[in-house]
């Protein structure tokens, strides 16, 4: 779980973001996924559709930063 941690992101901005952020952001990166794969939105985004790209770069990255997140989601699918 990320803690109450602020980060300074881009000179060009100079913009400080905090852990309530990255949160945010993630939480609308996941959402896209699903509506990109057909998942509903309160269901998992490792569905039978994501799972073609399993064991790939861009299938492994999800589950990777869903579990550092601390989100349950599929992981018995991806595993199998």
């Amino acid at each position: 779980v990320i803690s109450s941690i602020s980060f300074i992101v881009s000179a060009k901005e100079n913009k400080e973001y905090t852990s309530d952020n990255f949160l945010s952001v993630a939480d609308g990166i996941i959402a896209w996924k699903k509506a990109d794969n057909g998942s509903e939105p309160d269901g998992y985004l490792i569905n039978d559709k994501y799972l073609e790209n399993a064991g790939t770069t861009p299938g492994d990255w999800y589950p990777i930063a869903l579990g550092r997140l601390g989100i349950q989601d599929n992981n018995e699918g991806y595993l199998a």
